[in-house]
């Protein structure tokens, strides 16, 4: 029993649990085609009506006499079972470039070729004979934007750039992108989202070791306030389309769409009226005879200083003490008639 058998009889058997990328005819078939003879059901028919089960007659414990040479595979055919390569050439995979990827043909046993002979024959590529053909990309690498361009070495597939604006390239080889790591190198949440989760519109980046990062288009603003904790900010397309967004946006942290008061201003009575930026407090109007505020932004009532531009007694008695009036007694002059 010659030792090729025995090399494809195993990998028959191995590629039956590996999957349909391993995957090769059964030898058994083939052999008994390769011999000139058919097939019924699981049997090799013979010319003279005799036949055998496929296995015993491809393990040769059954119908010897019927077993011949066969011609050998020229450069460009498939080898087989019987069918071995002329003499003075080599295997090579059936794999070959699809959309920048190597790709293994499946259901086929190795082609015959001369490769290494300086020229790249129709049936070798870069994903069966680099040495002919020029090299694939390994992983990590890129892929160029070219005429013609190399494809990923075999097992390797091609994901996008990192982001739309990484120009000059298809994308990068590898094999990594969905085993659970990202890889800050070539893996964004844009070209690789099954290892780089991204942040959505209006979620938070949370305080915690390798934080993950907004998605692509979005923009990481600062926390509501200074006093919002545990987070970093929120991701958003949205600030400064000129709307402001209540649930994640205010004048600390998108001062463009949430406009706010500084030291000293009024908040007039409108509809949807500003608010007093971070830190300053609202007071009410000087008196309640003024009209058409809702009243002074500031951080200093309360520093023991009277501003008299914008705090009284009325709306901010703790620095503007109101003056106590004085009673003023009448003085009787009395007078008298001189002696």
């Amino acid at each position: 029993m010659s030792w090729h058998k025995l090399a494809w009889a195993f990998a028959f058997v191995v590629a039956g649990g590996a999957g349909p990328a391993l995957a090769i005819p059964c030898p058994a078939y083939v052999f008994c085609l390769e011999m000139g003879y058919e097939i019924e059901g699981d049997y090799c028919v013979f010319p003279d009506g005799s036949s055998c089960e496929l296995w015993a007659f491809f393990w040769g414990e059954c119908g010897e006499e019927y077993v011949h040479p066969v011609p050998c595979a020229e450069a460009g055919e498939h080898r087989g079972v019987a069918v071995e390569c002329c003499e003075g050439l080599d295997e090579i995979s059936t794999a070959y470039p699809e959309q920048y990827s190597c790709v293994l043909l499946l259901g086929a046993f190795p082609l015959c070729s001369d490769c290494g002979d300086g020229v790249c024959d129709e049936w070798e590529s870069v994903c069966n004979c680099p040495e002919d053909c020029g090299d694939c990309v390994e992983e990590g690498e890129t892929i160029p934007v070219i005429p013609d361009p190399p494809a990923c070495c075999l097992g390797l597939e091609l994901i996008p750039p990192m982001s739309p604006d990484q120009w000059g390239i298809f994308g990068y080889c590898t094999a990594s992108c969905g085993d659970g790591v990202c890889d800050p190198e070539i893996e964004t949440g844009y070209n690789c989202p099954a290892d780089c989760p991204c942040v959505d519109e209006g979620g938070t980046i949370p305080v915690i070791p390798d934080p993950p990062v907004c998605c692509y288009g979005l923009t990481l603003i600062p926390p509501m306030s200074p006093d919002q904790w545990g987070i970093y900010g929120y991701c958003t397309a949205n600030c400064g389309d000129g709307v402001c967004d209540p649930d994640i946006e205010t004048g600390y942290n998108c001062p463009a769409d949430c406009p706010c008061v500084d030291e000293g201003g009024t908040i007039p009575v409108i509809p949807d009226p500003p608010v007093c930026c971070y830190g300053l407090t609202l007071i009410p109007p000087m008196s309640p005879h003024q009209w058409g505020i809702y009243g002074y932004c500031t951080a200093n009532c309360g520093d023991g200083v009277c501003d008299p531009d914008i705090e009284t007694s009325y709306n901010c008695p703790q620095d503007c003490q109101r003056t106590p009036v004085r009673m003023i007694e009448p003085t009787i002059q009395r007078y008298s008639r001189a002696p």
